[in-house]
């Protein structure tokens, strides 16, 4: 556990460094050409970090077939196009501030960067959905089936 810890504190410079790319690549739901920028940018991240690559559900992204643990976040955000050149990213001290970078990038960093620590995915299945921020319309069926599927989920 300390050497997860450890891995991850020392990673803090990268992660912050990652979670500034992700901000600066804007992702309205309304926008299927940006989120489908921001998903690629994802999968990259997804691909070095963990060694696979996502699959694609539409505009949603899920990797693993785990049956034990689901891990659910979202990468759309309610900002408009254009909003991170009027806020661009920043850290002040321990708190890094811009579009996006709370609700939900930061998690999607963090998620990436702790399954990285571990020895083994098996059982893991990650669903990042593109439509949170408008109601989950298009990821409802696929949020729904993979919890009938796992022991446990975190959303």
């Amino acid at each position: 556990m300390a050497d997860r810890l450890a891995a991850l504190q020392a990673r803090l410079p990268a992660m912050v460094e990652t979670l500034e790319a992700l901000v600066n690549i804007e992702s309205p739901s309304d926008d299927p050409d940006a989120l489908a920028t921001c998903a690629a940018a994802i999968a990259d991240l997804i691909a070095e970090r963990l060694g696979m690559r996502p699959t694609a559900d539409g505009p949603h992204l899920r990797w693993g077939d785990g049956a034990t643990v689901a891990l659910i976040g979202h990468y759309d955000t309610v900002w408009p196009l254009g909003t991170v050149g009027a806020r661009p990213f920043a850290v002040d001290g321990e708190r890094a501030t811009g579009p996006g970078s709370f609700d939900m990038k930061a998690g999607i960093v963090q998620l990436v960067d702790a399954l990285a620590t571990l020895d083994d995915l098996e059982g893991v299945t990650v669903l990042l959905t593109a439509d949170e921020e408008t109601g989950s319309f298009t990821s409802r069926q696929l949020i729904e089936a993979l919890a009938r599927r796992v022991t446990a989920a975190l959303v």
